[in-house]
């Protein structure tokens, strides 16, 4: 046991033991001497008398020097040290508390979220503090820690979407505790929500990588555990239209530790149900629900709904947009005057899915220019640039459609042995006078549907690159691919030609009435592999700027046309809440986005953050219900209770010590 005392300035009380010495001297009775001639006439007893009165004035002396003494130890308030947490007995301490403010903290085992739990514990916890201790909040919108008021009702809620701010709070704590002189202890409110899928809110493993480092010295810190192990859910994700069936609208039921029974699942566009069925599914399993919604005659966008009572609600509604109008920036990359012929048709659209559409020289084309593009077509290509060859050498970017033309020029041909090299394929270039012309496979596919003949004899191809990489989309009539797809190592989606598609002597298809449909097509295959990442909007995520390093800009309006937010040029945006938005470029062609909850956040697993055993003794992890019960043993300082009683004992001993004159 080591002891230390909460108000050490009180030991200089010591200093008035002296008095009661002073007095004792001062009060001492003077010896008169008288000469005898004999003892024998006095009592015993006299004698005996006087030596007890002696041994009785100087017990009393020791027994009120030990009253003072305990006095003074009783106000400077002894205990423990052993025990990082009896700092919750100092009137000098400072708790500061974090409620963790992910979505999933809202989830609802009875009438309370777990987030009006923590706060219910912090209410607790400071009632159970000394008067003159302080008791903080960490206030996630002015991101630092302020003074803790009791509300009866809270009046707005923690929980947001996203990943948290631990981070934020971990800086924020760290430089107000080094500000202010009291004691610090740090309280972490959290589900410890452990999703399989997600990095970035992983909450175990921030805390333990806090509490593990040994930059500093880490506070005595309590780690409250409120997630429920028997915590069930249901959740409809990936809702959207069938690319089969435009008529048709495709989604999944996952359900979590508990069954879904003929409940109700809607789709409603607009403010009009446009279809409804009743669906069952047992439980830790996952069901597809494809449901006829007929034509497109109410709305843009809907949501998918399930009338199920669920203890957390989010994630019962999808939404989803009817049409396929969002635009998606192309970038070709290659010879301006070569490259006119793709531009143009990609713009010719009447769609206007492509915009912008943006050409650039190979030698000019940045890092930027290539992550924040949708779409990149490589033409004609002859001597790479290093942010081009970084496309096929590092996992920098996100996953592209990549539309490969490759030159077909006999002096130039490094950039084509690169990616044939990186597709794990060896091409030979082929020759040919006559010509051969390209031969769909039908005309019935959602690729090649719309084009009215099969062999498009217009066309002669008289030089391209044999065996190219992939699974062959169309043939020429000597049956050699004309352009196939595959997926490289880093996740692109490649549709790679046989041929080059800008203006060159090699073919004649940019002269056709089949090129813009048949670029068309292949774009689209190529965005297909990544659409579902294009269109896969999370709310409370930041994805990259779609206007990032391009003059245009847009603004963002929410279902009810209220402007939340504009994206100019910076690098970053994002949607802080589920829903339908309205994105409305300064250049026209207005398009809706879908914005739904992250998956993530409807995974309900937990796990305890590791503590290391160096740092067990200032680290302790208790679920919601122990708090108050480890407060109350830590408040109770055995020290203070045994200087009472010893206290106590020793005032009746001086009043039986004490006698009248």
């Amino acid at each position: 046991m080591q002891i230390s005392f909460f108000h050490p300035l009180f030991l200089w009380g010591l200093a008035f033991l002296s008095v009661p010495i002073l007095i004792h001297l001062l009060n001492r009775k003077r010896t008169v001497r008288l000469d005898f001639s004999s003892l024998r006439f006095f009592r015993q007893t006299a004698v005996k008398t006087s030596k007890r009165r002696q041994i009785q004035r100087l017990l009393l002396l020791i027994t009120r020097l030990l009253i003072i003494l305990l006095i003074i130890l009783i106000f400077s308030k002894p205990y423990n040290n052993t025990s990082p947490f009896t700092i919750l007995n100092n009137p000098d301490a400072a708790v500061y508390c974090w409620i963790d403010p992910t979505i999933s903290m809202d989830y609802r085992d009875g009438k309370q979220a777990l987030w009006e739990r923590g706060l219910t514990i912090i209410d607790s916890l400071a009632r159970q503090l000394p008067a003159t201790a302080r008791c903080y909040t960490y206030d996630h919108n002015r991101e630092e820690f302020v003074v803790h008021t009791r509300q009866k009702e809270p009046t707005e809620r923690f929980t947001r979407h996203g990943p948290s701010d631990f981070s934020s709070m971990t800086t924020s704590f760290m430089e107000q505790s080094k500000k202010k002189k009291s004691i610090p202890l740090l309280v972490l409110i959290s589900d410890f929500q452990y999703p399989r899928d997600s990095s970035f809110k992983r909450i175990p493993d921030q805390v333990t990588r806090f509490l593990g480092s040994d930059k500093e010295k880490i506070p005595p810190t309590l780690c409250v555990m409120l997630g429920d192990p028997k915590a069930w859910n249901y959740s409809i994700m990936e809702a959207g239209i069938s690319p089969e069936n435009p008529s048709s609208l495709k989604a999944l039921l996952r359900t979590e530790r508990k069954k879904v029974e003929e409940e109700e699942i809607t789709v409603i566009a607009g403010n009009t149900r446009i279809g409804h069925e009743l669906v069952s599914v047992p439980p830790d399993d996952t069901l597809g629900i494809q449901m006829n919604i007929g034509t497109n005659r109410y709305s843009t966008a809907g949501r998918l709904e399930l009338a199920a009572k669920d203890p957390f609600v989010h994630d019962n509604t999808a939404w989803f947009t009817l049409t396929e109008d969002q635009h998606y920036r192309a970038l070709i990359v290659g010879d301006y005057q070569q490259s006119y012929p793709l531009a143009a048709a990609l713009k010719a659209l009447k769609e206007s899915r492509w915009d912008p559409v943006i050409t650039m020289d190979p030698q000019e084309v940045t890092y930027e220019d290539l992550d924040s593009a949708d779409l990149i077509l490589l033409s004609g290509i002859r001597e790479p640039s290093r942010a081009l060859q970084s496309l096929i050498t590092a996992k920098s970017f996100g996953r592209k459609a990549i539309l490969f033309s490759p030159t077909t020029d006999s002096l130039f041909r490094n950039w084509n042995r690169i990616v044939f090299n990186h597709l794990h394929t060896s091409c030979r270039l082929k020759s040919t006078e006559k010509g051969f012309f390209p031969v769909l496979p039908d005309t019935l596919s959602i690729t090649w549907k719309g084009f009215p003949k099969i062999r498009e004899t217009d066309i002669a191809v008289y030089r391209y690159w044999q065996d190219i990489p992939g699974n062959a989309m169309l043939r020429l009539n000597n049956n050699d691919p004309l352009a196939s797809k595959t997926v490289d190592s880093l996740g692109h989606n490649w549709i790679v030609l046989a041929t080059n598609l800008g203006i060159t002597e090699a073919n004649n298809i940019c002269e056709t009435g089949f090129f813009v449909p048949f670029l068309d097509r292949l774009a689209r295959a190529a965005l297909a592999g990544i659409q579902k990442d294009t269109h896969n909007w999370k709310a409370g995520i930041h994805r990259r700027n779609p206007y990032y390093g391009y003059s245009s800009s847009a603004k963002i309006f929410d279902s009810n046309d209220a402007l939340v937010g504009r994206w100019d040029n910076q690098p970053e945006v994002v949607l802080r809440t589920p829903g339908i938005y309205k994105v409305v470029p300064d250049n026209g062609g207005t398009y809706r986005l879908a914005v739904n909850v992250d998956p993530a956040e409807t995974e309900f697993t937990y796990r305890k953050p590791s503590i290391p055993e160096s740092k067990k003794n200032e680290v302790r992890i208790l679920n919601g219900k122990q708090v108050a019960a480890f407060v109350k043993n830590t408040r109770r300082n055995i020290i203070s209770y045994i200087l009472w009683i010893i206290l106590a004992v020793l005032v009746l001993g001086e009043i039986l010590l004490w006698r009248k004159p």
